[in-house]
């Protein structure tokens, strides 16, 4: 098991201090070590009658495939800015297949 890297102090002290202060759930997400799992935290924070935070409800989950989801979003949308085409070709007789990329022509 691999030791989730803090979030920077001065930030998770804002976040926290943001999500009391408007009585609102609190959502960070942050890279475990070596950056191999993404996890985001979701607390919701209930108070007193006085609005003094009493007690933290929280969850964290892995949403690992989606940061990988958004990244390759994020390099297909540049090679196609960049003017990059890219084909698949595939020969069901031999079964070889082939790509290849091509400036965009408009």
């Amino acid at each position: 098991m691999r030791a989730t890297l803090p979030m920077p102090k001065p930030l998770a002290s804002s976040c926290r201090a943001r999500a009391i202060c408007l009585g609102s759930p609190l959502a960070a997400q942050g890279a475990c070590a070596h950056g191999v799992r993404w996890i985001e935290t979701r607390s919701f924070i209930s108070y007193d009658g006085e609005r003094h935070p009493r007690h933290v409800i929280g969850v964290n989950i892995d949403v690992t495939e989606r940061k990988q989801t958004e990244a390759l979003l994020k390099e297909s949308k540049a090679r196609l800015s960049a003017g990059q085409v890219v084909a698949f070709e595939w020969d069901a007789a031999t079964g070889r297949s082939q790509r290849t990329i091509t400036p965009n022509v408009s």
